[in-house]
């Protein structure tokens, strides 16, 4: 590693700053190669950017300074000449009253300016900034005070006494505080209070779905009961037409367990009535519907595959057992053919099995 070279750069308007930087060329370059290397680095490195060695420029500029040490004098002299206008405010008669504070050549910079301008609110006044003319600025004294760019001169003006504009600063900022307060407490009663209605609002939830699943039972039993109760009367129908047919005195009778039955089953909406709101009623039963649907495929497809298995595997069983079989057939139309050959060779007269000869024959 080299060692930490001094470097100055401008850092707000005419303050300077000293930091370091460090810089690690590779070690097989000369002493003037080395050198020159990190000239052009520091060079064509820039704020905040990476030198070709991997390291930063080693700068940290978190600690730096908004002010520098002109402009916080300047600052402070602004400042004594605020408090010298208090002073001359608090023995005048007539208000508002208006002066120019700050001169021209007491150049306020913008961070200046900005705390300048709190100081001067947080005592009831307002502060102003007025562009000078080339005029004004050829007469001021001495010639080394005046800068070619933008001049101002910063008016302050009270609007009342400075004590009684102490005075309704300390009411508004009362007064702010208690409002602060107010509006703190109306965020805490409303956010109880819209924690209250959720939990209501859940809880009406919670109940609007038990009644829907409480009526949607209900009218499932009774869509339930209709069916068993047509599907009977259908039969008892059936029944005593056929009754009717053999014996025509006994057709009274048989229409009687429909009746009991019919007076038993709820096969009408008369004396039910509804407790959830139809419209959630409805949307369970569609909901109700698909998630059934659904199943039904689902089953339908485990159902299917499962009976292809089964079918499958039975086949390839049938077909083992008929492989099998056959070969045994050709296995002893084989034998019985060595056998005759055999035989035919050895001067005997064939004699073939009667399941060969059935497979000859074949």
């Amino acid at each position: 590693m080299f060692q930490q070279d001094l470097v100055t750069r401008p850092c707000h308007k005419s303050q300077l700053l000293v930091h370091t930087r460090t810089l690690s060329p590779p070690h097989y370059l000369s002493q003037t190669q080395q050198t020159q290397l990190k000239i052009m680095s520091w060079l064509f490195s820039g704020y905040g950017s990476y030198n070709d060695f991997g390291d930063g420029d080693g700068v940290d500029r978190q600690g730096w300074r908004d002010k520098s040490d002109a402009a916080q004098q300047r600052e402070d002299s602004a400042m004594g000449c605020f408090s010298r206008f208090l002073t001359k405010a608090k023995t005048e008669q007539s208000f508002p009253f208006t002066e120019d504070v700050v001169p021209a050549h007491c150049h306020l910079t913008d961070a200046c300016w900005k705390s300048f301008k709190q100081v001067v609110t947080a005592s009831g006044c307002t502060a102003k900034r007025r562009e000078i003319t080339n005029q004004e600025k050829l007469a001021i004294t001495p010639k080394s005070k005046a800068r070619k760019g933008k001049m101002y001169v910063v008016s302050v003006t009270a609007p009342v006494h400075p004590d009684q504009a102490a005075a309704i600063l300390k009411e508004k900022k009362i007064k702010a505080d208690a409002a602060r307060i107010k509006k703190a407490e109306k965020a805490g009663a409303k956010a109880v209070k819209d924690k209250l209605e959720a939990e209501e609002k859940k809880k009406k939830e919670i109940e609007i779905k038990l009644l829907v699943s409480q009526d949607y039972a209900m009218v499932v039993g009774i869509v339930e009961a209709n069916s068993k109760v047509a599907s009977v009367d259908t039969d008892c129908k059936k029944r005593a037409l056929d009754d009717s047919a053999e014996q025509e005195p006994q057709g009274a009778v048989s229409s009687s367990p429909l009746k009991k039955l019919k007076v038993l089953t709820p096969s009408s909406t008369d004396d039910v009535k509804l407790t959830a709101p139809v419209a959630r009623l409805l949307t369970h039963v569609e909901v109700t519907y698909h998630v059934k649907l659904s199943q039904i495929s689902c089953d339908i497809a485990v159902e299917t595959n499962r009976e292809r298995k089964r079918i499958l595997d039975e086949l390839d069983a049938r077909m083992k057992v008929k492989a099998e079989e056959e070969k045994k057939k050709a296995l002893a139309y084989r034998d019985s053919v060595k056998e005759t050959i055999s035989g035919l060779a050895s001067g005997k007269a064939p004699s073939l099995k009667k399941d060969a000869g059935v497979q000859l024959a074949q």
